[in-house]
């Protein structure tokens, strides 16, 4: 992209471009933007506003998701949350100064730092519309991607569902989940068997998405079975391999049954009775929808550095852009047995 082009943009009052800036541009726009004005000096100064306009942008998520956090949870914001958001500060708080961009080195870095920065910018604002309610302080973000295949017997035919599914967390200070090292693989993906298997669902816990109409018929399909049978799917390859998706999946209907006898309930447990609540659930004569959950062990270690996960991100939104796009869709197999 050639610097000429941003002549324009250069030459407009600092707060006109600020404004534009500020408002029509994604984080992808302004990491791609900051790259293309970081090698000429005479925008040195637009390079610096971008960098500081992304920044901005996500603090002023920040400040959103706190405010909401708080105001449905008695006026104080919820640990989880202020422990995701203290991640997300102490990230941006990048410790390069904006001197820095005065030497090509630290010029690179900055420009990584700022790009990386971008790419949670737009994850989170892709979480807060499309698996948050922030009006009642339920905030979720992606911990996984990628393909579940769930096998299953039925009179004497070997059943295998497989969808491409988006595993979402409630918002707290990031970790990875069992089963994060196969975002390293162009597919990741794992496979189930349904089975009796005794469990008590609490955190952590997320739900089970699907990426497209076809991927929520197969999912719900996946839990009709679960429900009727009384199953759980568990991961098939558990005694052969460790790169695998080491979660239990299970329907919100069976955890809520599992939960009604415990005296008490985890704050986050709009994981469970997500759907309850949703505007299809009209008659009151109906049972509630249900969806996909799933339960896991978390015995990650603390982050050693908290810039590290945000690489992880970057693999998410690759690997969930790369999957969208795919035309390996989601389907139904019988396999004789």
């Amino acid at each position: 992209m050639e610097t000429e082009n941003f002549q324009l943009l250069g030459a407009l009052p600092p707060e006109i471009s600020h404004n534009i800036l500020a408002t029509f541009t994604s984080g992808k726009d302004l990491s791609t933007l900051s790259v293309a004005l970081a090698g000429s000096f005479k925008y040195q100064e637009l390079f610096l506003v971008v960098i500081q306009i992304g920044e901005n942008k996500i603090m002023a998520w920040v400040r959103y998701i706190e405010s909401k956090s708080a105001e449905s949870n008695h006026g104080q914001v919820d640990n989880f949350v202020a422990n995701a958001t203290a991640w997300i500060r102490s990230v941006i708080d990048t410790p390069l100064t904006t001197k820095a961009a005065t030497t090509k080195k630290l010029l690179r870095h900055l420009i990584r730092y700022h790009s990386e920065n971008m790419a949670l910018l737009d994850f989170l604002q892709h979480s807060l519309l499309h698996y948050c309610r922030p009006d009642h302080g339920e905030f979720e973000w992606p911990v996984w991607v990628g393909k579940i295949c769930v096998e299953a017997f039925v009179h004497g035919t070997r059943l295998r569902d497989t969808a491409r599914v988006v595993l979402t967390t409630p918002l707290q200070r990031p970790s990875y989940i069992p089963g994060s090292g196969l975002l390293k693989n162009q597919t990741p993906s794992t496979v189930f068997r349904s089975e009796l298997y005794n469990m008590i669902p609490v955190p952590p816990w997320g739900c089970l998405r699907p990426l497209s109409d076809n991927d929520e018929d197969i999912l719900q399909s996946v839990a009709d079975r679960l429900n009727t049978h009384g199953h759980v799917a568990v991961p098939s390859g558990f005694y052969h391999t460790t790169d695998i998706l080491d979660v239990r999946i299970i329907t919100s209907r069976q955890a809520d049954q599992l939960l009604a006898s415990r005296s008490w309930r985890p704050r986050t447990d709009w994981i469970v009775r997500r759907d309850q609540s949703s505007s299809s659930f009209s008659n009151l004569g109906d049972s509630p929808p249900m969806h996909l959950m799933c339960c896991w062990q978390d015995d990650s270690a603390e982050l050693s550095d908290n810039r590290e996960y945000l690489s992880y991100i970057i693999d998410m939104l690759k690997t969930q852009k790369r999957l969208a796009s795919s035309t390996d869709v989601s389907k139904r197999e019988y396999v004789s047995t």
